[in-house]
């Protein structure tokens, strides 16, 4: 099972990314992951990602690294965080152009976001799947 969250809510994090007034949460625009899980019952044991997500409020976009450990920690760790200086119309028509030539490939799709899967193995019970989701 792939872990792909649409949205990244601030109750979720153990810190804040964007200061604003009232955020509460971030949509997620692309992400490139890498998750862990058990082999056997499909239960995340990790998830690293670099994700690009917009808040929710005042429209301010970061950058940033994610990293979910449920076994060792309940909030999800945040590092590297850069706010982005282009709007959202650049940003998204930056990671299209970067896998339009892709989009026949990608996995799952729909009319909202494009997941690729760009490697998935096993080794010994965990399956790690790597991949990147994209809003359309």
């Amino acid at each position: 099972m792939i872990y792909t969250p649409r949205y990244i809510f601030n109750s979720e994090l153990e810190e804040l990314i964007c200061t604003c007034d009232n955020s509460k949460k971030y949509r997620v625009l692309y992400s490139h992951s890498s998750s862990i899980e058990n082999a056997e019952n499909g239960k995340l044991i990790g998830l690293s990602s670099q994700v690009i997500a917009i808040c929710s409020k005042c429209r301010s976009i970061y950058k940033f690294e994610l990293k979910y450990n449920p076994i060792f920690n309940e909030k999800v760790e945040i590092k590297n965080v850069t706010k982005v200086t282009n709007d959202i119309s650049e940003v998204k028509e930056d990671i299209i152009s970067e896998f339009k030539s892709f989009e026949e490939t990608f996995s799952f799709k729909s009319d909202e976001f494009l997941i690729k899967i760009l490697n998935e193995r096993y080794d010994n019970d965990k399956k790690i799947t790597e991949f990147i989701y994209m809003e359309k």
